[in-house]
């Protein structure tokens, strides 16, 4: 094989592995099954922080009873449970808690720390929901865009 073949499939081979991995950026995690765990799609299971506030990432901040206005864009929404790999909350697994479908929707926020991602299959993107009795009700709605 010449030089340049080689260096261009050497290329292909790294950006092949880059993509593989980007689904562990920042928030960008796929989104697995609660019965699942990261060393499914990793060699290892990955570092697990306590985050009850993250201070990185998009977030969004709400009281229980407040009702989340997710705008899908037409991407597949997914209520998730949240698996901090960071100790900012910037990175996270999420955990299909709820499919909220394609179409625009609706839901009444339930106390904890959520996340509401566009699930795109082997990578995801959203927002941290947080979801705590002692935040101040700055409206009766939160509205979130994927």
């Amino acid at each position: 094989m010449a030089p340049l073949k080689k260096f261009i499939a050497a290329s292909a081979v790294c950006a092949l592995a880059a993509l593989t991995l980007a689904g562990c950026g920042s928030g960008g995690h796929q989104v697995i099954a609660s019965n699942e765990a990261c060393s499914n799609c990793h060699s290892s299971e990955k570092p697990q922080f306590d985050v009850a506030r993250p201070t990185a990432g998009e977030i969004a901040e709400c009281a229980p009873g407040t009702q989340v206005n997710v705008a899908t864009g037409g991407n597949t929404a997914v209520l998730c449970s949240v698996i901090f790999t960071s100790e900012d909350g910037g990175s996270f697994v999420p955990v299909m808690a709820s499919n909220l479908g394609s179409a625009d929707t609706s839901f009444t926020a339930q106390e904890g720390v959520w996340a509401v991602v566009a699930d795109e299959g082997d990578a995801s993107h959203g927002v941290v929901l947080v979801v705590n009795p002692g935040t101040a009700a700055d409206g009766a709605e939160v509205n979130i865009q994927l």
